[in-house]
């Protein structure tokens, strides 16, 4: 390994680990407070990383289970990326919103025909859209709506059979509507809360018991200095 670490000062690690038959890794970028999932066995690793220049091979670090050796290849100074650097996530954020936007005239559409009182089931099949039921609740969100938190919240202050929407996502516009609310039963927060509720009492009469207890035996107790030849 250390000839591996060697090697790589002259003529970089990737070339240095494949001339041995091995394979590297990169990190993404990292700071202080969020060191990469691929130095936790050597976070000496990823500290020397932080403070070395572009290019640096590091030393061979040991774990329990492994040998380690790094190369800066790239660097960020502090502050916002470059345009350079997010130029490929922009592009795939704006194709995805004009994905979105070239969708808005079938949801003018699907608005249009409940306007003409088509039911949303009927709407959405004439033009060949996806209409399905859901069950969700406040603690475990239906996962076909967390990119929509606003319709989420909607759906439960709606009244029944209202449409709600559209409403735009990243992956399109949707509509809801509020079939019925099913009330969580009490005896379901009951079970839940029992045990704790039932340590907890138990836990507080345990300690004025024993504060008492002690504090008793405190006020009862006759001590005297062993120093002056007394005793207790």
């Amino acid at each position: 390994v250390q000839g591996i670490a060697n090697r790589a000062k002259a003529v970089g690690l990737s070339k240095a680990a494949t001339e041995k038959s091995l394979a590297t890794m990169k990190t993404g970028y990292y700071d202080q407070n969020n060191a990469p999932p691929q130095l936790f066995a050597v976070p000496e690793a990823a500290d020397w990383g932080l403070s070395a220049k572009k290019d640096a091979v590091s030393q061979v670090f040991e774990s329990p289970d492994e040998f380690v050796v790094a190369q800066v290849v790239m660097q960020h100074a502090a502050g916002p990326p470059s345009r350079d650097e997010v130029g490929e996530q922009l592009k795939m954020l704006a194709d995805a919103e004009h994905r979105v936007d070239m969708a808005r005239p079938k949801a003018d559409q699907v608005v249009a025909a409940l306007k003409g009182g088509q039911s949303l089931e009927d709407a959405g099949k004439a033009l060949g859209l996806t209409v399905m039921p859901l069950q969700t609740n406040r603690a475990q969100p239906d996962p076909r709506l967390s990119g929509a938190p606003e319709l989420l919240g909607m759906l439960y202050s709606a009244p029944q059979g209202k449409v709600l929407g559209p409403i735009r996502t990243s992956q399109g516009w949707l509509f809801a509507r509020a079939e019925g609310v099913i009330a969580a039963p009490d005896s379901m927060l009951n079970d839940q809360l029992k045990g704790q509720l039932t340590n907890e009492v138990l836990s507080k009469r345990q300690r004025t018991f024993f504060d008492g207890f002690i504090e008793k035996l405190r006020s009862a107790a006759q001590i005297d200095d062993a120093r002056t030849g007394g005793g207790f």
